[in-house]
């Protein structure tokens, strides 16, 4: 399915929405190309979204993340709650030494609400997506352990740091791994 999905891909450059973009804005129909990315699905165990500036009160101080069970899509679809952390960044040194103000095992969590999360998004046998719902102890659980919520951290502030400018990043751990799927600049505070 992989080809077709890259014809389908490479078809939408010449859809009508587009099209007409092209055209409203005076642009070369010639130069019309995508390239599609094709990258292994990670099957994650829990996924979310991470704002490195607090989107409601434009904190340049603060991380707020979003996370729930499986894949990403539990989040971002908007289906089901999600459990909601407001973290305060500690230091400015994300290499391998430990900066004596943020010892490794620590996180300064400054707001943390566990949602109900009766159902979740996983990868369904074949491919594909499907729904399911989770056990009443897993509903109420919080997705995120301490260790992971500082590895977020550390990896969002060197991700935040590389480009200069605030990140709205989409991650995933999958068997205790960190992936991070997208960044991209957050619309928070004029940016």
């Amino acid at each position: 399915n992989v080809i077709a999905r890259v014809k389908d891909v490479w078809a939408s450059v010449w859809s009508t929405r587009a099209a007409f973009t092209r055209l409203t804005k005076h642009l070369d129909h010639n130069k019309a190309v995508i390239a599609p990315t094709i990258q292994l699905m990670v099957n994650s165990e829990i996924a979310g979204v991470l704002f490195t500036q607090n989107p409601i009160n434009r904190c340049k101080e603060e991380i707020v993340i979003e996370s729930n069970w499986g894949l990403g899509e539990t989040v971002v679809s908007g289906r089901c709650s999600s459990d909601f952390y407001v973290l305060r960044k500690q230091c400015r040194d994300y290499g391998t030494r430990t900066c004596p103000e943020c010892p490794p095992d620590s996180v300064a969590v400054r707001e943390e609400k566990i949602a109900n999360k009766v159902e979740t998004c996983i990868e369904a046998e074949g491919g594909g997506r499907q729904w399911v719902k989770n056990s009443t102890e897993k509903a109420h659980q919080p997705t995120l352990s301490r260790s992971q919520l500082r590895e977020l951290c550390r990896a969002s502030c060197m991700i935040e740091e590389h480009y200069r400018y605030p990140q709205d990043i989409e991650w995933a751990f999958e068997k205790g791994r960190l992936y991070i799927l997208q960044t991209r600049r957050a619309k928070v505070g004029g940016a």
